[in-house]
């Protein structure tokens, strides 16, 4: 991952839309091949997507369309409303002085979690929106409602190639 602070695909190992799109084509070939051979490989990623696509709920927050209710405690004790996060303006508390209630029920957990409740706005005329659901706001050129999530791209190109592919497994699934 790129640092927050850097203009994203700035780094000399920084992953680039267009690979990432590659890749993830790459990779479902892969699992949908042994899926299609009845041996089932777990890629978190693609699980969420079929579970959206069978009506039920992902497994992880950047496929639900909102940050996740839970806290990362460091090894200090230090609280943080994810992983992604641990910065300063997003700290908590400490574990040894404050609780898990109160550290989730503060202003600053509340207001991170609805910004992760927005969506940037190339979302609103995306045809994948109601399956990417916009991805991680760490992805997002804007933590907020403006900009987009940066590998936009790939997951065009990825739904593209795959999404008939997803329907059909998940079809299975139900």
């Amino acid at each position: 991952l790129d640092p927050l602070e850097a203009p994203r695909g700035s780094m000399p190992y920084s992953l680039s839309p267009q690979r990432y799109g590659h890749f993830l084509c790459g990779l479902f070939d892969c699992w949908y091949r042994d899926w299609q051979a009845g041996r089932y490989v777990s890629i978190r990623l693609f699980d969420d997507y079929l579970r959206i696509l069978a009506g039920r709920p992902p497994s992880t927050c950047a496929a639900s369309g909102a940050c996740g209710s839970y806290l990362v405690v460091e090894g200090d004790g230090s609280l943080y409303p994810c992983d992604f996060f641990v910065l300063d303006e997003w700290y908590l508390g400490n574990i040894n002085e404050t609780g898990v209630t109160q550290a989730m029920n503060s202003p600053r957990s509340q207001e991170f979690l609805a910004r992760g409740r927005t969506r940037p706005e190339g979302c609103a005329q995306c045809p994948y929106l109601a399956i990417c659901r916009g991805g991680c706001p760490r992805d997002w050129t804007a933590f907020g409602p403006q900009g987009e999530n940066y590998y936009c791209p790939a997951f065009r190109q990825f739904f593209d190639y795959a999404l008939p592919r997803l329907r059909q497994a998940a079809a299975a699934l139900r």
